[in-house]
């Protein structure tokens, strides 16, 4: 299988919340900002404040899965693929395997990982920022880096934080999209939850593409258990 890799130079976007599997649910939570520049996917990742789930250093796999998910999705990060000969004799299984591996290895390569915790969560009482890389199946490796190192090495990207967006998250309204991805992420079709909420679809698509819906719309999706 040949695979090509086509980057969205420029791609500047914020998700708060990413959502990512947790230890013991579906409910882990971060702040994400991915920038593209230069060829290379720059991950900010930050812990959220008044979040109480799994860490994103615990669980920091789990949450790069979920960016490059989001990163596809976007379509900041567009993938083709053409069989070859051999590829006709492989499972669909050991294909996506195979996949998903090549999709990985390239992400690894061609980007950097930031993880940032604010001084009121912060092990040493400061701003803490650190870089972690990966290879292959080999367990991650964290460097504790500065703001300042980062926008020295790499000039013109931001690699600030609003500390506002960090603690008033939980009040952040989901998207259309980011109900529909929410929705996907647990394996939910919005013809089940109109079902379970005894709601029409026509009433349903109404709530989900409405800005201004009451907040307790926000809590109801964000708790919907996984299927």
């Amino acid at each position: 299988m040949r695979i090509r890799f086509t980057l969205a130079e420029g791609f500047d976007k914020i998700y708060l919340p990413l959502r990512f599997r947790a230890f013991w649910n579906d409910n882990g939570a971060c702040y994400l900002r991915i920038q593209i520049s230069q060829g290379k996917i720059f991950f900010t990742c930050a812990q959220l404040l008044n979040y109480y789930n799994t860490s994103i250093t615990n669980a920091v796999e789990d949450v790069r899965i979920s960016a490059i998910d989001a990163l596809i999705q976007n379509g900041a990060l567009k993938v083709s693929n053409h069989k070859s000969f051999f590829d006709l004799f492989k499972s669909e299984e050991r294909m996506g395997r195979e996949f998903d591996a090549w999709v990985i290895d390239y992400v690894n390569k061609n980007s950097v990982w930031i993880e940032y915790y604010h001084p009121e969560i912060s092990i040493n009482d400061d701003h803490r920022y650190t870089v972690v890389q990966f290879e292959g199946n080999s367990e991650p490796d964290w460097f504790s880096v500065s703001r300042g190192y980062l926008e020295q090495k790499h000039p013109g990207l931001d690699f600030s934080i609003d500390e506002n967006l960090l603690r008033n998250w939980v009040g952040a309204k989901l998207t259309t999209s980011g109900i529909k991805t929410l929705l996907k992420e647990k394996n939910w079709t919005m013809k089940e939850v109109a079902e379970r909420w005894n709601r029409s679809e026509t009433w349903m698509s109404k709530v989900v593409n409405d800005s201004d819906r009451d907040p307790y719309w926000e809590d109801a999706f964000r708790g919907l258990p996984s299927k």
